[in-house]
């Protein structure tokens, strides 16, 4: 299993092998599956392209980025997803939930895909002895905010928006071209030159050079550019550590103004922010030590969904879950036994129990003996070029992630997969709606596994994380607890 978002972001399991937003063929979208924003379709030629864009257009473009198709979606709230929903309707949601465009497909039942042709049309198609298309993106036109006749004509949309797009483009041109691309200011968005060459530079340890060219991006206001920075200035990376320019960056992104307290705005994928500024007031880094303030940013990240909120609270403040469930592991770690840290060690065991104690499950204990299998083969992936594969003929419980560098952290992973929840009804594994794509939170909430370990590994600019489990979970057939 795959998950993509806006910053690349991948987790597999044992269980299940379709991916969320879509299935084997890159060029289909079956019922009950979405685009996220920054997710594609691409046609079997490799002509044309369908992506759902960060701004909340799905728009059909060809080859050399010439717009055939838009939606017109843009101005319509928050992103949401592109889905093709289970009664046949492919549809466009904004963040609220609401239609901002549709085929118009609806009661023709749950058979119908959507696929994205050679000749540079989308369809929506109803799968039967005889299939029939119901909607043709050729013969219906735009969507239904179309402008005037014309005013289309040549047109062509940001690259900065379609930033999956572009940076894709980028990544077969050399550093060289790139840096002359940037002087030239040759490109879309600048912004992502400078991004694509201080990931390169990361990824092949030249931190200094890396945060030369994660600055550029920063200082002209690119949130991107602004996170990476603000770690890389928190973590010491390429420059001496700096909580106090750390925590300017961190508010930033978190929409907060100079002297305002709440977080407003935060963009989802990047919740960890949240965190990261608790943190900043509860030690005392870069600010004065404000253990109030630390704990009503924690609260108000709770509130807005950060599952690492609660742990951090639990951390911090040596408090119980809502459930009144001490969820913080009993046993000291002393030592991981992999290149988890012990505080990351400890963070991973608190959400694994968490998520466990949410459904009445007992806790789970860190293995420095399942920590160092995870560890050899983290590193076995990361020295095949970021392989993403299962270890063969593994007796324990696997759950593997893959996110960019800066972006995730290994925490993450865990949350990433009990974020499956949503997706979870109770019953026995492969016999419930989307069995499929629950297997990493099932695995987590086995009732039988007592012991986890962990590795991580690093590859390109991506982190590599794999966490094995024992006993295993997810047989077929059976109830999770």
């Amino acid at each position: 299993m795959k998950i993509k978002c806006v910053f690349l972001f991948m987790a597999i399991f044992t269980f299940a092998t379709s991916t969320v937003f879509g299935q084997g063929k890159p060029n289909t979208l079956e019922s009950n599956y979405y685009l996220p924003p920054g997710t594609q379709l691409v046609s079997p030629n490799g002509e044309y392209t369908l992506i759902y864009q960060d701004d909340g257009n799905l728009v059909l473009y060809r080859k050399d980025k010439k717009v055939i198709w838009a939606s017109n979606t843009d101005n319509t709230g928050k992103p949401g997803m592109a889905s093709m929903d289970s009664d046949g309707n492919f549809v466009v949601y904004n963040a609220d939930e609401e239609v901002v465009w549709a085929s118009e497909t609806g009661n023709n039942g749950p058979n119908c895909i959507v696929e994205l042709n050679d000749n540079g049309e989308f369809e929506v198609i109803k799968k039967g002895s005889i299939d029939e298309v119901l909607y043709s993106s050729q013969d219906a036109g735009w969507g239904w905010n179309k402008p005037q006749t014309g005013e289309y004509d040549n047109w062509e949309v940001d690259m900065s928006f379609n930033y999956l797009a572009l940076m894709d483009d980028l990544s077969g041109k050399s550093n060289n071209e790139l840096e002359d691309m940037f002087r030239q200011h040759n490109s879309y968005c600048d912004d992502c030159i400078a991004i694509e060459l201080g990931n390169r530079y990361i990824a092949e340890g030249d931190y200094t050079k890396g945060f030369i060219w994660i600055k550029k991006a920063a200082d002209s206001g690119d949130e991107r550019g602004s996170y990476k920075l603000a770690n890389m200035y928190y973590e010491g990376l390429g420059t001496p550590v700096d909580y106090k320019k750390a925590l300017s960056l961190y508010r930033y992104i978190a929409g907060l103004n100079e002297g305002v307290e709440q977080i407003s705005a935060l963009r989802e994928n990047l919740f960890n922010v949240q965190n990261r500024i608790a943190a900043f007031y509860f030690f005392g880094y870069g600010v004065k030590k404000d253990v109030k303030k630390a704990k009503s940013l924690l609260k108000e990240a709770i509130e807005n969904g950060s599952s690492a909120a609660q742990v951090n609270l639990n951390r911090y403040f040596n408090k119980q879950s809502d459930n009144n469930t001490d969820t913080h592991n009993s046993d000291k770690i002393t030592n991981t036994g992999s290149n988890v840290t012990l505080e990351q060690a400890e963070n991973i065991v608190d959400e694994h129990n968490r998520i466990r104690s949410d459904v009445g499950v007992g806790p789970v204990t860190w293995s420095n003996k399942l920590a160092a299998f995870a560890q050899d083969w983290a590193d076995q992936l990361a020295a095949n070029g970021c392989a993403f594969d299962h270890r063969p003929n593994n007796k324990y419980g696997e759950n593997l992630f893959e996110g960019t560098k800066g972006m995730y952290t290994v925490v993450n992973s865990v949350e990433a997969w009990g974020s499956e929840k949503q997706d979870y009804t109770y019953g026995p594994l492969g016999t419930t709606p989307q069995s499929g794509v629950v297997g990493h939170y099932t695995q987590i909430i086995w009732r039988n596994t007592k012991k986890i370990g962990c590795g991580v590994a690093e590859c390109n600019g991506m982190i590599i994380v794999v966490c094995n489990y024992d006993p295993s979970g997810n047989y077929t057939g059976e109830k999770p607890y």
